[in-house]
């Protein structure tokens, strides 16, 4: 009898939302109220396109690998199966490249010029990427007038199903940072990726690229966004 009487409130009471706040241009930061089981986090409707993904008591920021379907109606974010003390996410976002008031520079895929003859833009509300990059001599920049000198950590947003191993060139400027990338398993995968520091010497018009320097595998990455973050 007891059983079937929590059963019936179960069904009758409302489900506890996740806390969404929003206070921050940029940043939403997610508390999730039911912890799956699964290990596998569904991303609330109508967040949009999330760049960076980690806990919010991480001051490392070590990346939540952030895994679309085919048309990016479920997003999911893979965390341990067990709930943390402190579930509270961290998602960063963007539409178009921008700064935020953090002072972060997001550079989107979705306004970046493409050079070449088979990387091209795809996009779903959500997710913006450079994909079709099969042609290592393919590549992505943007034109920006960077607000100030100063130094910036160096960040690269991807996915890559086939092998690890490519390598490819963030250029800012004058300066140029190397990066090889891993797997992320599936081109429905992304995670953030630590490139290195750089010193921008003054503000200003600045172009940035992103070239492959060695291609391994079928296409070079998708590329949903490049992000300086000041230090």
């Amino acid at each position: 009898m007891l059983k079937t009487i929590l059963a019936l409130l179960a069904l009758t009471l409302p489900a506890m939302a996740d806390e969404l706040d929003r206070s921050t241009a940029g940043k939403i930061i997610w508390t999730p109220k039911n912890w799956p089981t699964n290990g596998r986090l569904i991303k609330p409707k109508g967040i949009g396109n999330i760049t960076a993904a980690y806990f919010a008591n991480d001051a490392a920021r070590k990346p939540l690998t952030v895994e679309f379907n085919r048309d990016a109606s479920v997003v999911k974010l893979h965390v341990q199966k067990n709930a943390p003390a402190k579930r509270a996410v961290v998602l960063e976002l963007a539409e178009k490249s921008t700064r935020h008031p953090d002072g972060r520079i997001v550079f989107s895929a979705l306004d970046a010029e493409v050079h070449g003859t088979k990387a091209k833009l795809e996009t779903h509300p959500g997710n913006h990427r450079i994909g079709f990059w099969v042609n290592a001599a393919d590549f992505v920049q943007w034109k920006s007038d960077l607000p100030r000198a100063g130094s910036y950590d160096v960040e690269l947003t991807y996915s890559a199903a086939g092998p690890s191993g490519t390598n490819a060139m963030i250029a800012i400027g004058e300066t140029e940072l190397a990066v090889t990338l891993k797997t992320t398993g599936s081109w429905y995968r992304y995670t953030t990726l630590s490139v290195g520091q750089i010193k921008i010497p003054k503000g200003g018009a600045q172009i940035i690229t992103v070239k492959c320097t060695k291609k391994i595998g079928g296409a070079v990455m998708n590329l949903k966004a490049v992000t300086l973050r000041p230090r």
